[in-house]
């Protein structure tokens, strides 16, 4: 048991690796990028323990830190502001299968409503302060196969949950679960393409989950 998010060792985690994050009084500021591959028998999880009354951890953007040797690749500049927690592979030939993400409050990247380009700031992997992009994702999947999103409230983002697809084999998202989850209070003031789920995939399936009001 660890007692920062950023003392797990993200960049090796293995098939049938939990990652459970406890809820407390204050949010966790911390980043997370989750890039393995499980096994559809052995998948790689992070969960959320909620409180005694059901409160879910709470992981915010909001001047979040990041663990300095995340493997975001030559493409950090963009991924460090493109997302909370993200699913992602340098490689996109390594990429990310059979993942679950559950239990979590995912919020922060942006900030009053009332001011379309209110981005927040994190500290980046190389210890500079940056500033997210005004689409930046509660959680974005740039690529993956087999992946379980549920449970999870998505608030306080460009996008509340945002995924990519695309051509060729290795950067298409497939077999895709969201589930249960709440998704509220996201989108940018005057922007119609970011807001609660831009979902982009082949076999996805969505149910059971509750989208209230844009910002």
């Amino acid at each position: 048991q660890v007692a920062t998010i950023g003392e797990v060792d993200w960049n090796h985690l293995e098939p049938g690796d939990t990652v459970r994050i406890f809820h407390r009084a204050e949010p966790y500021r911390e980043k997370i990028l989750v890039r393995g591959k499980g096994t559809e028998t052995q998948p790689i999880r992070v969960c959320g323990v909620p409180s005694a009354t059901g409160e879910l951890p709470h992981v915010t953007g909001e001047s979040a830190t990041t663990r300095p040797d995340l493997d975001y690749g030559d493409l950090s500049n963009l991924m460090e502001d493109l997302a909370v927690l993200a699913i992602y592979h340098r490689s996109y030939e390594q990429r990310p299968e059979n993942i679950v993400v559950e239990g979590l409050k995912l919020s922060g990247t942006l900030g009053d409503p009332g001011t379309p380009a209110a981005v927040l700031s994190y500290t980046a992997t190389n210890g500079t302060v940056r500033k997210y992009r005004s689409a930046a994702a509660c959680l974005r999947i740039q690529e993956g196969k087999n992946v379980t999103i549920r449970g999870n409230e998505l608030t306080g983002c460009g996008n509340g949950l945002f995924v990519l697809s695309r051509i060729p084999e290795s950067q298409m998202t497939r077999n895709i679960l969201i589930e249960g989850n709440v998704l509220h209070g996201n989108g940018v003031v005057g922007e119609e393409g970011i807001h609660n789920a831009y979902v982009q995939g082949v076999d996805i399936t969505l149910q059971l989950n509750v989208f209230g009001p844009n910002r």
